[in-house]
């Protein structure tokens, strides 16, 4: 995906952040709706090259409200070791991410993948 932006039914726009050129690579939500985590990541080592960090995940959570109101900045966590192949909500409060240190190359079927999960509050 390529930096999406958000539009609400009267049409007003809330861009989303990513750092990198592939632009957002997911940005799911978790089982209830309430959470929202934007996510990016760079594929080689040489992300230094490029940026200040390989990977990055962006949380927000949603309030009951309308509008772009509803929705409020949560944390920012980047990572200068890791790319992220994947990440999913396991429930409300835990994600998983797949994730890779050597260089993406092709279609990644050779990579040694790492799974790792966490805790959000």
């Amino acid at each position: 995906m390529r930096n999406p932006g958000l539009i609400d039914i009267n049409g007003n726009k809330m861009q989303l952040p990513s750092n990198f050129d592939a632009g957002i690579l997911g940005l799911p939500f978790s089982p209830s709706g309430k959470h929202l985590i934007v996510w990016s990541s760079y594929d080689r080592m040489d992300y230094d090259k490029y940026s200040r960090y390989r990977a990055e995940i962006i949380a927000y959570y949603i309030l009951d409200a309308k509008g772009f109101k509803a929705i409020k900045p949560d944390f920012n966590y980047y990572s200068k070791s890791w790319s992220i192949e994947k990440l999913i909500w396991i429930n409300e409060h835990s994600i998983a991410l797949k994730i890779y240190y050597e260089d993406r190359v092709g279609d990644g079927s050779k990579l040694n993948y790492n799974y790792v999960k966490t805790k959000i509050e």
